[in-house]
């Protein structure tokens, strides 16, 4: 059982993906939040009551780059947890600085969700998955 938890501010698209995602039994949500900060606060303060294997992270939330910023919080503190960064934007630099802060993949927010729980098995297994656009630069 994979634990997961889905971090966006658009919570429509939140639970868009929870939906999409229900079928996959080897999959466990445990949290939907709409901000990055707050869920890691939540984790440093220790009142999650399960802890996520892998998060897939919006990267822009109340701050442009609340996602990276996250990201970098969750790999000095969680290194456990893997994250995917879940985003509308595929310019090189934010690609860049997700993984600079230690984002494992990199997925459109128009994926399927046949993709998306392949990238999440992918990233638990060791490895890491892109979306072929990402990929392709």
């Amino acid at each position: 059982m994979i634990n997961y938890a889905i971090i966006d501010d658009d919570l429509r698209f939140a639970n868009q993906i929870k939906d999409n995602l229900v079928d996959y039994t080897e999959l466990n949500l445990v949290k939907i939040c709409s901000s990055g900060l707050t869920y890691f606060e939540e984790l440093i303060g220790g009142t999650v009551t399960q802890l996520p294997d892998c998060i897939l992270m919006d990267i822009s939330m109340r701050l442009p780059d609340e996602g990276i910023k996250v990201t970098k919080l969750l790999k000095e503190n969680f290194a456990n947890i893997k994250v995917i960064i879940l985003s509308v934007y595929d310019d090189d630099e934010r690609i860049f600085e997700a993984f600079k802060a230690g984002a494992i993949g990199y997925l459109l927010k128009n994926e399927s969700a046949p993709f998306i729980f392949k990238a999440i098995v992918e990233v638990m297994h060791g490895g890491s998955l892109l979306s072929p656009g990402i990929a392709y630069k």
